[in-house]
């Protein structure tokens, strides 16, 4: 049988959609797709019993009680109002290309 425990990321996409965001806020906050929110929703609904987002914020005070101190939540930065950068960004900076880079035939950034 498989847990029912929600996953790190469900426990945080379920925490936000509580406070209530809404999935485009919490794609955004998380640095993830709308997709990948609403697929994660969806697997926390069924392993937390729950129908719906108004119904989130009570199962998740009985599945995991946060207000003893038992399991914590990082919470997650206010929205800046701005776009979250994608992951394509991130990559690049890692590279030391940065947005908007030139690059040679290679594909590498300029020494």
């Amino acid at each position: 049988m498989k847990s029912r425990a929600l996953s790190q990321t469900q426990l945080r996409i379920a925490t936000l959609v509580a406070q209530g965001r809404s999935n485009p806020q919490v794609a955004a906050a998380l640095s993830l797709s709308i997709k990948t929110v609403e697929t994660h929703l969806s697997h926390a609904y069924r392993k937390l019993g729950v129908r719906g987002r108004r119904e989130v914020a009570a199962a998740l005070e009985r599945a995991t009680p946060l207000g003893r101190g038992d399991r914590k939540v990082e919470p997650c930065a206010p929205l800046s109002g701005g776009p979250a950068p994608s992951n394509m960004d991130r990559n690049e900076e890692r590279k030391g290309r940065g947005r908007g880079a030139a690059r040679t035939p290679t594909g590498e950034g300029n020494p």
